[in-house]
């Protein structure tokens, strides 16, 4: 099963808190879904700071991101506070209704705020 992964990114302050997340959430989804492989345009996050010409905005990343989706299974939608502004999450969503592909919803604040919270706890308990 490919899964396709869409969160945010150009309106992100802080894009290696984000970046860290979503990497922890792709790691645990796939072991607790076993058989499932993410995937993302959101992967190329390092290549940024390598090639920073890529740019971060849909136009560039449009053909890129449409021809990775038309081939998932399902999608899933990384929610954070700028989510209803990100214009490249809008089409992906638009895209993968047109398709029949399965959306589901994940409040990525929440699953930020308990991670830190669990690191916190191991951390302190470690001491």
């Amino acid at each position: 099963m490919l899964v396709y992964v869409a969160a945010a990114y150009s309106s992100v302050a802080d894009k290696d808190a984000l970046m860290k997340a979503i990497m922890r959430f792709t790691g645990e989804y796939m072991l607790t879904n076993r058989g499932s492989a993410l995937v993302s345009p959101l992967f190329n996050h390092y290549s940024l700071d390598q090639v920073p010409t890529l740019g971060t905005d849909w136009i560039f990343w449009k053909e890129y991101s449409t021809t990775l989706l038309r081939k998932c299974d399902e999608m899933i939608v990384l929610v954070t506070n700028d989510t209803a502004s990100s214009t490249g999450v809008r089409a992906e969503v638009e895209l993968a209704t047109e398709l029949g592909i399965n959306i589901t919803y994940f409040d990525m604040d929440k699953y930020i705020t308990l991670s830190k919270e669990i690191n916190d706890f191991a951390s302190a308990n470690n001491e």
